[in-house]
């Protein structure tokens, strides 16, 4: 519930406190059809005859009717029997459809809720009569639109929230649904808080109201269903509100640009659900001049449902509704709201609600006066009780409530005042709590707060009423100053855990120890035969199988075991043929991991493979290097299953002379049981090969010739590897027989020639014979050091 300062709940939401005076006095109906003393089935304000009235009017009167079905919290029921409630449940709600349908009568709507006995319906005079006689109605209440009732945050250390965040205590993991006018998610200050959204709204004739939802649907779970001005449909500064109270809960911390700090679990999530719909001027109460947003109780119990589907999904410390509408004395249980307030009450989520902010002694607003509820009214600075606060002895608590800085839509902030400002404190309060005493119920942790605090008694207009302003820290630390360790064991394979202080059973796979809040604990993890350790999660400093932690709050590690690692490598064999020595390519082997757990592979290396004391997994590998070098590899890693990586393996001659096979391992050294893996090298450093003509001759040529013959010694690689030729001579230095120019026969790669010319100039009849020497690396030991040509020619 809202104010700036202090926007009251709307005429059309009247004292409830009255009403119920005058619905003692209300004689039987006189209206035909309607059996004597089931009027009293209304349990709304005004009766009987105020719904009778209304249902009257075009369209009709939207109500909440409660089937004749038997009804207790879900969790205190065995699983047969809460499934039999709903099957009941379900049954009741057809009954009361069934049975306007065979009369002839229609609602001009109906919605069947999923967990509680309960229908939301539009109805007319006849149909309204025909429910009340009926057996199969135990209970019809308007379904009146509540207003929001406004709120503020400030600063948190008053309720002891800072000393809690200060030892690590923040909401971490633990979530606050917030039934609301939406959440701007998009918020710097609500970064990151909102993990799921809803809306709940309404396109009512009788009201003329209209969908916030987007699109103007009235339900949608989709992402962006709670953003409050989506839809362009609600008026600007009605929509503010959500988005107000949820930083209060969850405001992230070191948030520059007018941020007021953090919020009080400014680590807890938010699940956001839109309740609200808009109205139109003339029910926006006396002196509205523009459209408003209220919220019919309909919606609202949507959302509550909503809010109970996610309890395994999330964990729920508590909901916050700053709304209401009307006053009660007396709790109202009898309100439609109250069902579902018990399921999740008895799933260990707190209802948070605003006690309204009507300046009331010994009323507060509908539905906080619902005995399982959580109510809040709002104090300010100075431990003083607001004026505009609601105080009554059935309320549960107050919190600070007056000029809480928060934020709005828009990336800014606004100081409001009102209960609404209050119960977010309250709802985020919660959080902190749950964090370190997850299975605690609601009732021991509001007997902590109620318990604790500071007390404060409404001395302004309701000097009878004191009642305790939280203080989180101290009800923290009364629950105790313990927390909780819980290991659970997950994976397809068993195996055991231990800790100093972990109490793990035999037949479960969560383990549990309880810890003064501080303390180191090393968790070790052990596998069975055949099973494999495969890992950590929420462990703060893992160690191989041993978890090192010290517990500040209630936390969950996961101890992970499963079938063992499988290294996996392809081609098993790698060849590669004749290799040029001088320009080797290289081949990529493949490395996956086929098992199931996490591969850890912490080297792979080239080794000769020979091996010391035994074959390769049992001996140690010969370190010396085998002729084969690893370039490149991806492979010094973490592989999950099925992931792969891969090494660049090229050979690598020890020298220039290194011809002939070779043979050499990849080893690769992992946490599978069965490392290493190796995986076999084998090429062959094929040499070069010179070709040369093994005679050159020149024949008979004239002594006179102007222009001595030249012929030309062709010089072939006809091996692999590069030839390299590093002198060409004429061995005796023949006069006659000159060497030309042979600088184009350095290198020859496979297959490439040169030609070297030799000029025959004879001065003689008389046969010449020199030899032409080659040096070069052909390794043949026929050919070494030179190939030889004989060259000779006769003058004439």
């Amino acid at each position: 519930m809202v104010s700036r300062v202090f926007k009251s709940v709307h005429a059309v939401l009247l004292s409830w406190a009255f009403v119920a005076v005058a619905m003692m006095v209300i004689g039987p109906a006189q209206a035909a059809g309607v059996q004597v003393g089931g009027p009293a089935k209304v349990t709304s304000p005004g009766g009987y005859s105020s719904l009778a009235t209304k249902a009257q009017r075009p369209g009709g009167v939207k109500v909440i009717v409660g089937a004749n079905a038997p009804f207790s919290p879900e969790a205190v029921l065995s699983k047969t029997a809460f499934e039999a409630q709903r099957t009941a449940i379900v049954s009741a709600q057809d009954k009361v459809v069934s049975e306007l349908q065979s009369a002839g009568l229609k609602p001009a709507s109906h919605y069947k809720f999923k967990y509680v006995p309960y229908l939301a319906m539009t109805l007319d005079s006849a149909s309204l009569n025909k429910l009340i006689a009926s057996s199969n109605v135990l209970n019809i209440q308007e379904d009146v639109p509540d207003k929001a009732i406004e709120a503020i945050p400030w600063d948190v250390s008053l309720i002891g929230a800072s000393d809690l965040q200060n030892i690590g205590v923040t909401g971490s993991g633990i979530a606050v649904a917030v039934l609301d006018t939406g959440v701007d998610k998009t918020h710097p200050y609500l970064s990151g808080a909102v993990v799921s959204e809803a809306c709940y709204s309404s396109n009512d004739p009788t009201y003329s109201s209209t969908s916030i939802c987007p699109g103007g649907v009235t339900e949608s779970t989709a992402a962006g269903s709670a953003m409050p001005y989506t839809s362009g449909v609600c008026p600007e500064g009605e929509c503010d509100h959500g988005t107000h109270v949820s930083g209060t809960v969850a405001g992230r911390a070191g948030v520059g640009g007018g941020s007021p700090g953090p919020g009080v679990a400014p680590e807890a999530s938010i699940i956001a659900i839109q309740v609200f719909s808009v109205f139109p001027v003339g029910e926006c109460g006396s002196g509205a001049t523009s459209p408003c947003a209220k919220t019919f109780s309909s919606d609202q119990m949507k959302g509550l449902e909503r809010v109970y589907d996610l309890r395994g999904t999330y964990t729920i410390a508590s909901l916050n509704m700053s709304l209401g509408g009307g006053s009660s004395a007396t709790n109202c249980d009898t309100d439609s709201r109250k069902p579902i307030i018990d399921l999740l009450r008895a799933a260990g989520i707190a209802s948070a609600i605003a006690s309204g902010n009507d300046h009331l002694c010994g009323y507060i607003s509908y539905p906080a006066c619902i005995s399982t509820a959580v109510s809040v009214g709002a104090t300010d600075s100075g431990d003083n009780v607001a004026s505009f606060s609601n105080s009554a002895s059935f309320l549960s608590l107050f919190a600070p409530g007056v000029s809480i800085v928060s934020s709005v839509p828009g990336d800014t902030y606004a100081e409001w005042n009102g209960t609404s400002m209050a119960t977010p404190h309250v709802a985020g309060a919660w959080a902190l709590m749950k964090q370190n005493h997850p299975t605690t119920s609601v009732t021991d942790i509001l007997d902590a707060f109620t318990s604790t605090g500071t007390s404060v008694t409404d001395a302004g207009k309701c000097p009878s009423v004191t009642k305790k302003r939280i203080n989180v820290y101290e009800a923290f630390n009364a629950l105790g100053n313990n927390v909780q360790l819980t290991v659970v064991l997950a994976g397809n394979k068993k195996g055991v855990v231990s800790a100093t202080g972990l109490v793990c059973s035999t037949k479960t796979k969560t383990c549990t120890g309880t810890y003064t809040a501080g303390t180191s604990v090393d968790i070790t993890a052990t596998a069975n035969s055949g099973s494999f350790f495969d890992g950590w999660t929420n462990c703060t400093s893992p160690d191989g199988n041993v978890c090192h932690m010290t517990v500040n709050s209630a936390t969950t590690v996961t101890a992970t075991f499963n079938t063992p690692p499988k290294v996996f490598a392809s081609p098993s064999s790698v060849n590669f043929g004749n290799v040029n020595i001088s320009n080797p390519a290289s081949k990529i082997v493949t490395v996956k991991n086929t098992g199931n757990s996490h591969l850890t592979i912490s080297s792979a290396i080239i080794s000769s493979g020979a091996v010391s004391g035994g074959t390769i997994g049992s001996g140690t590998l010969d370190p010396v290097s085998a002729e084969f070098e690893i370039t490149d590899t991806s492979c010094v890693t973490t592989l999950a299953k099925n992931e792969t990586c891969t090494i660049t393996v090229i050979p690598a001659p020890a020298s220039a002379d290194s011809w002939g096979a070779r043979t050499g391992l990849i080893v690769i050294e992992s946490d599978d049981p069965k490392s290493p893996k190796t995986v076999k090298l084998t090429a062959k450093f094929a040499p070069p090969k010179i070709s040369a003509p093994s005679t050159l001759n020149f024949g008979t040529v004239k002594i006179v010739a102007i222009t001595p013959p030249t012929k030309t010694v062709r010089i072939k690689n006809t091996g692999t590897s590069d030839l390299l030729i590093s002198n060409i001579v004429m061995r005796n230095s023949s006069p006659t027989l000159q060497l030309g120019d042979w600088s184009a026969c350095g290198t020859l790669v496979k297959n490439a020639y040169c030609d070297v010319p030799v000029t025959f100039t004879p001065s003689d009849t008389i046969q010449v014979i020199d030899y032409l020497d080659i040096t070069s690396n052909d390794p043949d030991l026929k050919k070494q050091p030179v190939a030889t040509v004989t060259v000779k020619g006769k003058g004439k």
